[in-house]
């Protein structure tokens, strides 16, 4: 996404300041892992980078934990990393306060993915960021979340992202000359993306028989990404998901990703 419940409109090229870089190649793994961050690192490269160490532990592992558990079931999303060109978790002061968090990378290649915290809003105790993620749920802005994962919301949201990212990676190397025909890998991203949900929203009305539109928050009415991030986080939060979710379910199982 861009950042969540900032201005933040996109998440490649044009729209990103290389301020979103600064340390990321000098910046270390976390000093402070766990069975879950190691299993991340080794398996899936996925880095918990040492900037997180300031988060709230109890809340950090929380997310790595939930990291875990996404990247084993949608297999897929991990498929085109290696070792050096992994998905890093990282903390950042970030200029705008209402940014909860960021999925960040540079243009149209892998290099320097990122889920970027913002570090004044996620190092809370779990109580007050519990309390702060169900107020955005419960006002409709955020998609659903059942109580147990409310605190996972916004990084089952950022891992949206990159299951969409990884999506679109593929469309490319199945058919690079469509590709070619595109002026910027921006202009491909959004219609990739607008054709994404098209697709989850045809399997949503003739195969769950629910030709509603509403999108699945607030969130998600403006932007086919978000959209996207919404109803992923919805899927991978909740027992009791949306239309919406099981149609991108049905969705992701057709494009191998789970």
């Amino acid at each position: 996404m861009g950042g969540r419940g900032s201005a933040f409109k996109r998440t490649s090229g044009k729209s990103i300041s290389e301020d979103w870089f600064d340390g990321w190649n000098e910046e270390d793994y976390t000093k402070l892992p766990t069975k879950n961050t190691d299993f991340l690192k080794e398996k899936k490269d996925v880095w918990v980078m040492d900037s997180t160490d300031v988060i709230n532990r109890s809340t950090m592992n929380k997310q790595s934990d939930f990291i875990k558990e996404l990247t084993t079931e949608y297999k897929g999303s991990t498929e085109l990393l290696d070792s050096t060109n992994n998905l890093r978790i990282r903390s950042m002061k970030m200029k705008s306060n209402n940014t909860y968090a960021a999925f960040v990378f540079p243009g149209n290649h892998y290099g320097k993915m990122q889920i970027c915290f913002n570090e004044t809003k996620i190092n809370k105790s779990e109580k007050e960021l519990y309390k702060n993620t169900k107020e955005q749920i419960d006002n409709g802005f955020w998609s659903k979340s059942d109580s147990e994962n409310i605190i996972n919301h916004t990084i089952a949201h950022e891992y949206g992202h990159f299951v969409e990212r990884t999506l679109i990676e593929n469309f490319i190397q199945q058919n690079p000359a469509e590709y070619k025909q595109y002026k910027d890998f921006d202009s491909y991203y959004e219609e990739k993306s607008r054709e994404i949900r098209k697709d989850i929203y045809n399997i949503k009305r003739t195969k769950l028989a629910d030709p509603d539109r509403k999108r699945v928050s607030g969130y998600a009415e403006d932007s086919d990404p978000e959209n996207f991030a919404e109803i992923f986080a919805n899927l991978v939060t909740t027992k009791s998901a949306s239309n919406w979710a099981k149609a991108m379910k049905i969705y992701l199982e057709e494009k191998n990703i789970c």
